[in-house]
C-alpha cells in the first residue's frame, strides 16, 4: 500500500471533517433502476432557478478524472470551467487524491453483494473504513458543487447502492426520488446498442444486457432504492409514465417533496419546455440537449419487445410490477 493511500485510509478514521467549514447540504437523490428516466427528470428540475443536477456522482471517479469523458456542456469533464472550478473548491488545501484508488474503492464497496454491509449500523471493520473514506471525498465534492453554484439544492442521480453510502452522513440532508419503469421497457432499453457520447470521431457505446439479466437487476436496484427510502425517511415514488404525460405537475410535487416550492419551475407549454445548460457528469445522452424540448413517451419496446421476451421479463419481475401499477 503507497504512502498515500495509507494516509488516505488514517483520515478516514479520524474525527471527520473536522477542518472543514460546511454546512448541511440538501441533496435530491434519484434512486432506482438504469433507462428508467433518470437523465429526463434531472434535466427538468436542473431547470429550476435554485436546483442544480451534478449527473451521475458516484462515477466522476472513474468517467470523470480518469476517462475524462464529456460533460454535460459538450467539453471533456477537465476542461470545463464548471468541474474546474468545483475540484478547486473541494480540495483547495493542496489535498493529493488518488484517483485510481478512490476509483476503486467506490466500485468495491457500491457491488451489488455488499448492499446487506450497506444496511447494517454495525458495520465490518475493513468495510467501515473504506465507506468512509469515499464518504470523506465524495462530500468534498457536494461541497465544492454547493460553493460553486450556490443553489438551494444539489441533484445526484447516480442510482443503484450510492446512496446508502450518503444515508448515514450528517453533512447531507438526503431526499430520495425513486424513479420506477416499466421493467420490459428498462429491460428492452439496455439490450439494444446505444450511444453514450460521440466525440472527436471517437464513439463510446453503453453495454448491453440481456432481458434476463437486465430483469434481475431491475428487481435489485427497485428494491436497494425502497430500501434506502426507509433507511433515509424522505421518499417519494414517481413512474416514468407519468412524468411523461404531466411534467410540470410532477415537477411541482418535486419542489414540495424537497421543501422549495416556491422555487419557479421553468416555462412549460403542454409537454414543450426550455431547458437550461447543465454541467452533468455521466449519464443518458439527453443530458447534452438543451433549448426547446418535446417530452415524449418512448413506446418502441411494446411495439419492437417480441411476446417471449415481454412474457420472460414480467414472469421474472412481476411482484414489482404489481406493487408499482404495471400489472
Amino acid at each position: 500500500m503507497t504512502k498515500l493511500r495509507q494516509k488516505l485510509l488514517a483520515e478516514s478514521n479520524m474525527q471527520r471533517f473536522q477542518d472543514m467549514n460546511w454546512q448541511k447540504i440538501k441533496l435530491l437523490y434519484i434512486a432506482g433502476s438504469g433507462r428508467s428516466g433518470s437523465t429526463l427528470i434531472e434535466k427538468i428540475l436542473g431547470s429550476v432557478d435554485g436546483i442544480s443536477a451534478m449527473g451521475e456522482v458516484s462515477f466522476i471517479w472513474e468517467r470523470g478524472f480518469k476517462q475524462n469523458l464529456l460533460c454535460g456542456c459538450g467539453k471533456s469533464f477537465l476542461e470545463c470551467h464548471i468541474w474546474n472550478e468545483i475540484r478547486q473548491n473541494a480540495f483547495s488545501n493542496g489535498d493529493k487524491i488518488d484517483i485510481n484508488y478512490l476509483s476503486e474503492e467506490t466500485r468495491f464497496i457500491e457491488q451489488s453483494r455488499y448492499l446487506p454491509l450497506l444496511l447494517l449500523k454495525t458495520k465490518l471493520r475493513w468495510h467501515k473504513g473504506k465507506i468512509a473514506l469515499c464518504q470523506r471525498h465524495f462530500l468534498k465534492i457536494y461541497l465544492g458543487a454547493s460553493k460553486t453554484y450556490k443553489s438551494k439544492v444539489l441533484i445526484d442521480s447516480s442510482k443503484r447502492t450510492h446512496g446508502h453510502i450518503l444515508k448515514d452522513m450528517p453533512e447531507i440532508k438526503l431526499y430520495v426520488l425513486h424513479l420506477v419503469r416499466d421493467a420490459r421497457a428498462t429491460a428492452y432499453s439496455w439490450n439494444r446498442e446505444k450511444i453514450y457520447q460521440k466525440d472527436k470521431g471517437k464513439v463510446v457505446y453503453f453495454p448491453r444486457y440481456s432481458s434476463i439479466f437486465a430483469s434481475f437487476l431491475w428487481c435489485f436496484d427497485n428494491l436497494a432504492a425502497e430500501l434506502l427510502g426507509i433507511c433515509s425517511k424522505r421518499y417519494m415514488r414517481v413512474r416514468y409514465e407519468d412524468l411523461v404525460l404531466h411534467p410540470k405537475n410532477i415537477a411541482q410535487k418535486i419542489l414540495g417533496f424537497v421543501e422549495e416550492p416556491e422555487l419557479p419551475l421553468p416555462q412549460f407549454e403542454g409537454s414543450r419546455l426550455r431547458l437550461k445548460l447543465q454541467h452533468s457528469v455521466s449519464g443518458n445522452p439527453l443530458r447534452f440537449k438543451q433549448g426547446e424540448m418535446m417530452i415524449k413517451h418512448d413506446s418502441d419496446w411494446q411495439k419492437s419487445n417480441s411476446m417471449k421476451t415481454k412474457f420472460l421479463v414480467g414472469l421474472i419481475t412481476w411482484p414489482f410490477l404489481i406493487r408499482y401499477g404495471y400489472l
